[in-house]
């Protein structure tokens, strides 16, 4: 049980369990407990609060509360603006630095490391499908340099305005499946392939009766250009 600070007289809420009279040392006897210094965190008995509030008990006024700041506690340098700074919700990088955020609630703790050189590592938590998520980016980012990624990208919107999951490009296709032209790969196999062809001619300065000439004179033509 708690006892009056001033008189060590133990103290009770209950009236019927006072034994003995009150004083200024009062210890190994049980007096009725001032609820009001009770309820501002004071441990005294209603004698003694009473000396309190009225100023004639010079032990109970030294030791009750007084109005006083946090630097003047000897203990700290700390000011109480600082302190509301730490605890309103501003901004107090003067104040102390963090290297490490933990999850909000606690698990992993390290979420966010923040090495002496500036390097960044985002800690994985599992979701309930197992899958790992390190950083999601809310908003839009800028990277300076580089970006290296160790595995697979995925975007459901546009590379520099290319859909690239719509795209059919990395699929196998045809050649006749082009919008611009109606040729089709067995026609351009026909076209490297070394031979004879029908799909296109090459046009010629010989005279128009080249073919009527004899073989001597179309020879001498070929050679002499003439």
């Amino acid at each position: 049980m708690a006892t009056c600070r001033v008189c060590s007289a133990t103290l009770t809420d209950n009236p019927a369990e006072i034994n003995g009279s009150y004083g200024e040392s009062r210890s190994g006897i049980t007096l009725l407990e001032s609820q009001v210094s009770k309820a501002i965190g004071e441990s005294l008995c209603t004698y003694h609060w009473m000396q309190v509030l009225e100023g004639n008990d010079n032990t109970a006024v030294a030791n009750a509360p007084q109005s006083h700041n946090v630097a003047s506690h000897s203990d700290t340098t700390g000011t109480g603006a600082e302190l509301n700074t730490l605890t309103e919700n501003s901004m107090a990088d003067a104040l102390h630095r963090h290297s490490e955020l933990s999850a909000s609630d606690g698990t992993p703790d390290q979420s966010l490391i923040v090495a002496a050189d500036g390097h960044i590592t985002f800690v994985g938590k599992a979701h309930a499908d197992a899958t790992p998520i390190g950083l999601d980016v809310l908003r839009s980012a800028v990277v300076g340099i580089n970006l290296d990624v160790g595995q697979n990208i995925t975007v459901d919107g546009t590379v520099d305005g290319v859909d690239i999951a719509a795209r059919d490009h990395a699929e196998s296709h045809t050649v006749v499946s082009h919008s611009d032209t109606t040729a089709t790969g067995a026609n351009l196999n026909t076209l490297v392939g070394g031979g004879e062809t029908a799909l296109h001619s090459h046009a010629s300065d010989m005279p128009a009766d080249f073919a009527n000439l004899s073989d001597a004179q179309k020879t001498f033509i070929m050679v002499y250009g003439i």
